[in-house]
């Protein structure tokens, strides 16, 4: 539900493409512990979905969402996270590879 509600939505694919910023979506249909410990490091203990992470560029603490979401906090939320550093997915801590897809972007 959020996907279509708040994310997938032309206003915040306009802001993520300005800023260029790496969307990453975990997938969570097949056990991931890799996956299931980020959760629970970003405060997510019971690994429960949806949750959102937004990783500010200048790296300070993540800004984190649970349950449904609107398209403006979104948009707030990316707006107080800022711009991309340039980062490689590598740099940017605690990154599981398994199991990240890099969304869509337009």
């Amino acid at each position: 539900m959020n996907e279509a509600v708040a994310l997938n939505r032309s206003d915040v694919e306009d802001l993520v493409a300005a800023n260029r910023i790496i969307a990453i979506r975990a997938d969570k249909t097949r056990d991931n512990p890799e996956i299931d410990a980020l959760l629970s490091e970003l405060g997510n203990p019971g690994a429960v979905i949806p949750f959102l992470a937004i990783f500010p560029g200048d790296g300070s603490e993540a800004i984190t969402f649970d349950g449904p979401i609107t398209q403006q906090t979104v948009l707030d939320a990316l707006i107080k996270a800022g711009p991309s550093t340039g980062k490689q997915l590598s740099e940017i801590p605690h990154s599981p590879s398994a199991g990240l897809q890099f969304a869509q972007q337009h």
